[in-house]
């Protein structure tokens, strides 16, 4: 019997995206996520400034508190978030 292939996904959480930024006051930020490697975005903790996030899905959770600092989440798969 083969042995279950094991996918290993790379998550980031909301919270830790301002990280990632340098901020630039009045420009809004783009981060492509799947340029560092990551492929998606959960929700625990929160954002306060507006970022473009490109990643390949994003819980609602997380899409939401993008969006409710002004940013975007933008899905690079075809796939709904969630």
């Amino acid at each position: 019997m083969p042995k279950a292939v094991k996918r290993s996904i790379r998550t980031i959480n909301v919270g830790d995206l301002e990280k990632l930024t340098q901020i630039k006051k009045g420009k809004k930020i783009t981060l492509d996520l799947a340029s560092l490697n990551y492929h998606k975005v959960l929700g625990k903790g929160k954002v306060s400034i507006p970022i473009v996030v490109k990643a390949d899905s994003f819980t609602k959770n997380a899409a939401k508190k993008i969006e409710s600092a002004g940013g975007k989440a933008v899905s690079l798969s075809s796939s709904e978030a969630g």
